[in-house]
Formats: structure tokens, sequence, C-alpha cells
């Protein structure tokens, strides 16, 4: 007896789980008679005879734990930000009470009273956005001392605050559209919109929402990489720098494909079938595009294994310039002229660093063949030792100047190598310092800077006496000058001879004339 009261209740029990709250109100909705409980009644007794067989009772339960396990894994599968922030509940909520406040405005039926109560309504939202405003500006002054206490840029936070004014417009936008909708159409007609502006508003709130949190979650990483990088004094070297534009620009590729799945799954987007799609698409792409990949993997290496940095002096793909920017795609290159060069990561197939760690600065200098080289070195190395005692070069300097010796015989010099090791980029300027001293002591010396010229030599004679004819040349070459100087005698005589004539002829002497230049012939 008491085992089938148990079973009894059991049943009640099943029944009022199964059926809920919707089978109650369908019930109370029908009309009372027998045909709605005679089935209920037989439902009941087979329920009976189900529980008091072991084996239909097994059966039973085992089908209910499957029931139970399906429910659960639809709840797990079913969560979303609109459930979390129980968005439909907070959109409803939000419009009933805009509702109610409109109602509380009077409408009417005539045109100028509805007008008047829009642009109360325009009013109010103009105030709004304008009170949110003033709030963003409040706060972003506020955080300036937030930014001096830990040393972090001028416009750190300022995209939470933009942020901000876009998210005020946007829903200042929407509650204007939404008392349009509902003044303009009048209250029966409203209930026909009612769906849509639902979905409407929840879809704002719930892409805001994802906004506000992208553009948080971005400022917070930023925030704390630059934090970590102004406290620790091993993160400010050029490596980081060039690793931290990279590291930005995954972080910020990771976020927004983050963000874009999420609104597509709130959407009711499947995004299984999309990722396995753009992962085919991928594939595809990196077929077409090998160039592309080639650039990232390329750049990829490049970074990991510390080839060069931002700051360095480089050459390559045939350009030389300091580096500016290092992405996984290119080079971004500054010459000395200002010409920015931008080099693909997969033209780079050498690299060639000039301020890796230190500099040598490296000179041949040419003197003289009659100076004594010794004497030159200890020149230079006066010269080096006082730019080491320079605080202005000190601390370029890294060790003192190592001379390599007498490299080469040039036409009309002897050329002394030396070089200069200096700090990665300061080569530059420690060499053009150091060949301006180097001409004010080989001046001061009397070290003979040499300069093309050329030297006439006129051979030996065939029996092998040198001297003489040497000496028979310039017999000849002073023989040749006479000739010459004759001529030129010869010539400035006649030209006297000439103004002679001329003179006379202009005095009027008509008949001495003819005997004058007869004699002068003579």
């Amino acid at each position: 007896m008491i085992r089938r009261l148990v079973t009894v209740l059991l049943a009640l029990l099943l029944g009022t789980f199964f059926t809920g709250p919707e089978s109650g109100l369908a019930q109370e909705t029908s009309d009372p008679g027998t045909s709605a409980v005679a089935p209920a009644a037989e439902q009941l007794e087979q329920l009976i005879v189900t529980l008091e067989s072991d084996t239909a009772r097994q059966q039973f339960i085992s089908n209910l734990e499957t029931l139970l396990a399906a429910r659960r894994g639809e709840e797990q599968s079913g969560f979303s930000f609109s459930s979390l922030l129980e968005l439909e509940e907070t959109s409803d909520g939000l419009l009933a009470s805009y509702l109610q406040f409109i109602r509380g405005l009077g409408l009417s039926d005539t045109a100028g009273a509805n007008f008047i109560i829009l642009t109360v309504l325009l009013l109010l939202m103009t105030l709004f956005v304008l009170l949110n405003n003033w709030l963003a500006k409040v706060l972003d002054r506020r955080f300036d001392l937030l930014r001096e206490r830990f040393s972090l840029s001028g416009n750190r936070f300022r995209l939470v605050f933009l942020s901000q004014r876009v998210v005020g417009y946007a829903l200042a936008l929407l509650l204007t559209f939404y008392a349009m909708i509902f003044v303009l159409s009048g209250p029966g007609q409203y209930a026909s919109f009612r769906s849509i502006v639902d979905v409407i508003t929840e879809y704002t709130i719930l892409f805001l929402f994802v906004f506000l949190l992208l553009v948080t979650t971005w400022e917070g990483i930023n925030t704390a990489m630059e934090v970590s990088i102004n406290r620790s004094s091993s993160a400010r070297t050029g490596r980081v720098k060039t690793l931290l534009p990279v590291i930005r620009n995954l972080i910020f590729v990771v976020i927004v494909i983050l963000c874009t799945l999420v609104l597509l799954s709130e959407f009711g987007v499947d995004i299984v079938p999309l990722l396995a799609g753009a992962g085919v698409l991928g594939i595809a792409v990196g077929f077409g595009a090998q160039t592309m990949v080639q650039d990232f993997l390329t750049g990829f290496t490049i970074v990991l294994e510390d080839l060069l940095q931002v700051g360095d002096v480089v050459s390559v793909a045939g350009r030389t310039g300091i580096v500016e920017r290092i992405t996984l795609r290119k080079l971004q290159l500054r010459s000395l002229d200002g010409t920015v060069h931008t080099v693909p990561n997969s033209e780079v197939a050498v690299v060639d660093n000039l301020t890796k760690e230190f500099s040598h600065y490296l000179m041949d200098i040419g003197v003289a063949y009659g100076e004594d080289t010794d004497s030159v070195v200890r020149c230079l190395e006066k010269v080096d030792q006082q730019m080491r005692e320079d605080s202005d070069f000190s601390n370029s300097i890294i060790e003192p100047l190592q001379v390599l010796g007498v490299d080469r015989f040039d036409d009309s010099a002897v050329i002394i190598r030396v070089r200069t090791k200096t700090a990665p980029h300061d080569k530059w300027k420690v060499g053009r310092e150091f060949n301006r001293r180097i001409k004010i002591a080989f001046d001061k010396e009397g070290i003979e800077i040499p300069f093309p010229h050329r030297t006439l030599y006129f051979g030996e004679s065939s029996t092998g006496d040198h001297d003489e004819f040497n000496a028979r040349g310039r017999k000849d070459t002073a023989k040749d000058g006479k000739k010459e100087s004759s001529k030129s005698d010869s010539n400035r005589r006649r030209k006297r001879s000439g103004k002679k004539h001329r003179n006379k002829n202009k005095s009027g002497n008509d008949g001495d004339a003819p005997d004058t230049v007869e004699s002068d012939n003579d």
C-alpha cells in the first residue's frame, strides 16, 4: 500500500515536471470537462504500470538520465553573452521604463502635441549626449595623475573615453528612434513594431558591450606592457622595442577575431563551419600568395634571431638606412637624405648590420713617400689620445687606436691603415672629428699629405750615360726656348715698326714716306 502511494506521488511529480506551467496554463484556458481529464488519467495509469515493473522502471530511469544529460548539454552549449548579461531582460526593462516615461508626457491624437513631445525628447537626448561628453572629458583629465605616476604616454586611455562618447551617441540615436516609432505610430499600432524594436535594441546593446570590451582589453594590455617597460631597465633594449609593435599587432588581431566570432555566435551564426571554411580558405590563399607567406616567415625569422633592431643602420636589398619600423611583412628604412625605403621581408637575403653592439671606423691615411711612417704613426696615436681625453668623445671611443700598418703603395702616397672601435652609432661622428684633427696635426708636424701630380722623365741614352743624356735634353730644351723667345722678339719688333709707319703717315709727310719705309725695310 505504501509502495503504491509513493509511486502515485512520484508520478504526479514527474507529470508536473514534464508538463510545467505551460500545461497548467493550457488547462486553465481550455474548457473544463472530462475530455481533458481522461488522457491525463490514462497517462498516470500507464506510468504506474511502468514503475511497478522492475525492467520497465530501469528503462524509464535510463531514459530520464539521457533526457537530463541532453538538457544539460543544451544549457552548456547555449551559453552566450546575451544570457550571461541578461540582455533581453535588460533591453525589455529599459524600453518599458522609457515607454512609461513617454506616456507620462501625455500623448495626444493631435500632430502638434506629438511634435512637442518629440522636441522635448530630442532636447533630453541632446542633454544626455552633452553630459556624457563632459563626463568623458573630466575622467580623461583625472587620469592625467595616473599617467604621470606610471610614466604612461599622454594618449593612454584616450581610446576608452572616445568609446564612451561613441556609446553615448549610439544610445541617444537608439532612444530617439524608439520614441519616434512609438509617438508617430500611436499606442495601438506600436504592438506590431514591438518585436522588431526589441531585437534592434538587444543587438545594439550587445554590439556596444563587445565594442567596449575590445577597447578596454586593448588599452589594458598596452598599459601593462608600457608599465613593465618603464619599470624594467632591461626591457628598454632595442630588441624589446622591435618586438613590441609585432606583439601589439598580433594581440590586436587576436582580440578582433575573438570579438567577431562572439558577435557572429550571438547573431545565431554557427561559427564551427565558419572556422573550418576559414582554414581551407587560408590554405588556398597560402598557395596563391606565396610571396606574402614568405614575407611573414622571413619577418618572423628576423625578429626571432634578432638580426636587426629598430634604430640600427643596416644595408638590405641594396638599400642602406636606419631601421624605423619592423613588421612581419616589411622593413622600413630611412636613408641619410631622408628617403624612406620599404623593403618586403621576402627580398631580404643578406643583412649588413653596421651598428650591431659596436662599430669600427676604418681609415686609410696617405702620406708622401719621403715621410717617416713611424713618425706618422706616433702622430696618429697622439691625436687618438687627445680625442679619448676629450669629454665630448670619451664615451664614444671604446678602445685606443689600432694601427694595422702600411697597407699599400699608391702612385703618389704610402697608405697607412688604422681603425678605432666606437659605440654603435658614433662611428661617423668620431671618424669625421678624427679626420679634422689629423689634418691639423699633419700641418703642425710638417707631414706632407700628397696630392696627384706628374713627373716628366726623359729616360737614358743608348750608351747608358744618364747625366749626359739629361743634360743634352736640357740643352735642347733651352735652345727651343731661345728660338721661341727670338721669334717672339722679332714679332714685337715688327709690330713696333708698323706702329712707326702708321704714325708717319698720320703726320702728313707725303714726300718722305716712301724713303722712310724703304730705309726701314733695308
